[in-house]
């Protein structure tokens, strides 16, 4: 289960969304200090090296979600609550419904972090459907997560 959730052959992968998010660093690497930049590259160096040696434990991921938080934590309080800071928090709040959703499967966990993203969500976007986690099964729950940023992020087509 473990290696599944960390390499599987999908986008929610722990890897693929490291790699996603070591991208998103180097393109933003100005705007990053060095401790923030040196964070996200850290973890996925580390579940890159992991891959390699197939040698990922429950507890080396636990400190690689301490470095996440570290991450969020250390950019929040960089933050002025303005409108980037609520996008922050917003990406933060989907990351982990979705961490919850895949550690542990139950819909009935997520009820705060659900208040969470949905009052985020309608500050940030006129067009806002709440997120009621309890309505749907995980599977429906997880494809609503996955388009989430979509309602509040609008491309011009």
């Amino acid at each position: 289960f473990l290696k599944q959730a960390c390499y599987g052959e999908h986008s929610a992968s722990l890897y693929w969304v490291s790699a996603q998010a070591r991208e998103n660093a180097i393109t933003v690497r100005d705007l990053l200090s060095d401790s923030l930049f040196g964070s996200v590259n850290g973890v996925h160096v580390a579940l890159k090296q992991h891959q390699t040696d197939n040698n990922l434990d429950a507890y080396e991921l636990e400190q690689l979600l301490s470095e996440i938080e570290y991450f969020w934590g250390r950019l929040s309080t960089r933050l002025v609550k303005s409108r980037a800071a609520q996008f922050i928090l917003l990406g933060q709040a989907i990351e982990m419904i979705d961490l919850k959703l895949r550690l542990y499967g139950e819909v009935d966990t997520l009820l705060e972090d659900a208040k969470q993203l949905n009052l985020l969500g309608s500050q940030l976007s006129d067009h806002w459907r709440a997120f009621q986690p309890l309505n749907h099964s995980l599977a429906q729950n997880m494809q609503t997560l996955a388009g989430v940023s979509a309602q509040v992020i609008r491309y011009a087509s």
